[in-house]
């Protein structure tokens, strides 16, 4: 539970230092993933732009963070994703497992409402991580609930890929 509070405060830290903007999504398709459950069915989530739209804090010593943000599939949804790694070093990193480090929380606005998804299994891979300045890149998979209810599970993300600009 802990790591859920820390995810979503670094995820709305992040989200409210970065702004949207309307760049074509389908200009970055490295960095999408595709989502069912609550309405959604194969959607394909896209980042605005690696440059503007995602960002990696990465180290071999200290824990990964990321950030995501982009649009849905349905006219006028945005999202933020933000997950963090124990370590920011190559890697696959189980989410929720005993060892700890490993979170993910999506959050969609929809219309004025924000609904809040927390990840309870699943796994972030990072399979190349390059100098600051560069990019981090990798794969993701996850079962998301929504809120505070942590027995259903709303959301099924798979097939996610990211390559984000690494600024630390």
């Amino acid at each position: 539970m802990l790591h859920r509070a820390i995810v979503f405060l670094i995820l709305m830290v992040l989200f409210t230092s970065c702004k949207f903007n309307s760049a074509d999504p389908n200009d970055n398709v490295a960095n999408t993933f595709t989502v069912n459950g609550m309405g959604y069915t194969d959607a394909v989530f896209t980042l605005y732009e690696a440059d503007s739209g995602g960002v990696a804090y990465a180290s071999d010593t200290v824990p990964g963070i990321f950030h995501m943000k982009g649009l849905t599939n349905k006219n006028g949804e945005r999202y933020v994703l933000g997950f963090y790694t124990k370590y920011g070093a190559v890697g696959t990193y189980q989410i929720n497992t005993p060892e700890g480090g490993t979170a993910m929380t999506l959050v969609v606005f929809a219309g004025g409402t924000q609904y809040d998804y927390f990840a309870t299994i699943g796994y972030i891979a990072i399979d190349e991580c390059q100098a600051k300045g560069g990019f981090v890149k990798g794969r993701f998979e996850a079962s998301f609930t929504i809120g505070t209810d942590v027995v259903v599970n709303a959301l099924q993300v798979t097939s996610g890929s990211f390559e984000l600009r690494r600024v630390y």
